[in-house]
């Protein structure tokens, strides 16, 4: 990552929803942005929206692996609706292991004092879980930030 601002999307990607997350170099944070269905393409139209709207430089999809590596059920599809959204923006798409990043964002709205089935039903655990993978993604990559937990303009 260059000197000048960074931004970069996470994106936790189910077969239900979508769970969206922001880095920002400027302010050093990770922020959970939105959960949106997947259902009738809406994923892709937010997404897409949200990208013309803002200067992203990357995005980052969790990839699904088991604990010993291993690709899993879900693995295929998050990968066809990277394939999708790549040909409909011009923004390069990574892969970070997800391996238990909902496991870790339960966790951490836990210590919040969220509660679980709170956050199971209105989608935060997706969009923290994003925010999960982003984490994790540039800590591989030399930038360890931690992730400030807002969700929707509220603090958490």
């Amino acid at each position: 990552m260059n000197q000048n601002q960074t931004k970069v999307l996470g994106l936790d990607v189910g077969d239900k929803r979508i769970g969206v997350a922001s880095y920002c170099s400027a302010d050093q944070t990770i922020v959970p942005v939105n959960t949106v269905s997947r259902a009738q393409g809406r994923a892709e139209a937010f997404l897409l929206e949200l990208l013309s709207k803002d200067r992203f430089d990357l995005i980052i999809a969790g990839t699904p692996l088991s604990g010993n590596n291993q690709e899993t059920e879900q693995f295929d599809s998050v990968h066809q609706f990277c394939r999708r959204l790549a040909k409909r923006c011009d923004i390069k798409i990574e892969f970070q292991d997800e391996y238990l990043s909902s496991e870790e964002a339960k966790e951490l709205l836990r210590i919040r004092g969220e509660p679980e089935k709170g956050v199971r039903e209105s989608g935060v655990i997706d969009a923290v879980s994003a925010a999960v993978i982003l984490q994790r993604y540039l800590a591989r990559t030399g930038h360890p930030i931690a992730i400030r937990l807002r969700y929707r303009g509220k603090s958490l």
